[in-house]
């Protein structure tokens, strides 16, 4: 794992194996929004807050098109 420093934040670079189909998945998924590096970034983001909310006692809530609610039960 390599450090840099970029606009005066501690940066690492890792590398990760993914199979043909992970990637392509991964790749699409980037594609709707942003580069994959920051898919990813958002990604460990949005774990961190699933995570810290469920250890608060909190809910995720999903509200479907036609009005229905379910909470979100993610491992």
């Amino acid at each position: 794992m390599a450090e840099k420093t970029i606009n005066g934040h501690a940066t690492h670079e890792i590398s990760v194996r993914f199979s043909d189909e992970a990637y392509g998945v991964l790749e699409e998924m980037a594609r709707r929004r942003v580069a994959i590096d920051e898919f990813l970034r958002e990604a460990v983001a949005l774990e961190k807050w699933y995570l810290e909310t469920k250890e608060n006692g909190g809910h995720i809530l999903v509200r479907h098109k036609d009005g229905d609610m379910e909470e979100l039960v993610y491992p």
